[in-house]
């Protein structure tokens, strides 16, 4: 909004003289345009065209999400040209679930992931363990909206777990779940599934979806 005073000083000498008087409301007004850019690209970040089958874009995402959750950034980097022993982890971490109580594994899935990410240390893998959900011949299971993660989070109850999924992801996107066959599944299968991420794509039977990374309130 602008105002103009016009002064004669003389016949052909005009001044004009500019008192912007909007201009706190024209500041006004763009900070509540971008606070609304704001709301809708962070609040309401499932509206995010990410395909739900790209683990690796989703994890990304997950992993960017740190200060949506109110959680510290993880600092995990992917690398995806990173090769493991998977024969010998895969050998020794069956071994250790044959070994514990079953009670004790089933529908225990951040415990376990939390449990055998400091196992996957013990061969120097490095892993994180991650949290989301999985699409199971099409339907989604342990999910739970960003938005009811967030406000649980906002309420300080990080250690309520609601419907979420925790697995291992590692830094060349191999997942790892000690807990699907026990926890989902009424098979008496007692070993890790192991799958490539990167490999992952609608139509598969089971797909893994991140939303977010470690937290030290949920898993420790």
């Amino acid at each position: 909004m602008v105002v103009r005073q016009w002064q004669q000083e003389g016949e052909h000498a005009p001044i004009m003289e500019e008192y912007v008087i909007g201009m706190s409301l024209l500041l006004y007004s763009i900070e509540n345009l971008n606070n609304i850019f704001l709301q809708l690209n962070f609040f309401n970040m499932e509206l995010t065209q990410i395909d739900i089958y790209n683990y690796e874009a989703n994890f990304l995402q997950a992993k960017s999400d740190h200060a949506y959750f109110f959680l510290e950034n993880s600092g995990f980097e992917v690398d995806k040209k990173l090769t493991f022993p998977y024969p010998e982890i895969k050998k020794n971490m069956d071994t250790a679930i044959e070994s514990y109580d079953k009670s004790k594994i089933y529908c225990n899935c951040i415990e376990v992931s939390n449990k055998f990410y400091h196992f996957l240390q013990l061969y120097n893998v490095p892993s994180i363990v991650t949290f989301g959900y999985i699409i199971l011949e099409g339907e989604k299971v342990f999910y739970e909206s960003k938005e009811a993660i967030r406000n649980r989070f906002e309420k300080k109850e990080k250690g309520k777990s609601g419907l979420i999924h925790a697995w291992l992801t590692l830094p060349n996107l191999t997942i790892i779940d000690p807990t699907f066959f026990t926890t989902y599944t009424s098979c008496q299968i007692n070993e890790a599934l192991f799958l490539d991420g990167l490999k992952q794509k609608e139509g598969d039977n089971l797909c893994y979806v991140p939303m977010f990374l470690d937290s030290e309130d949920m898993i420790r």
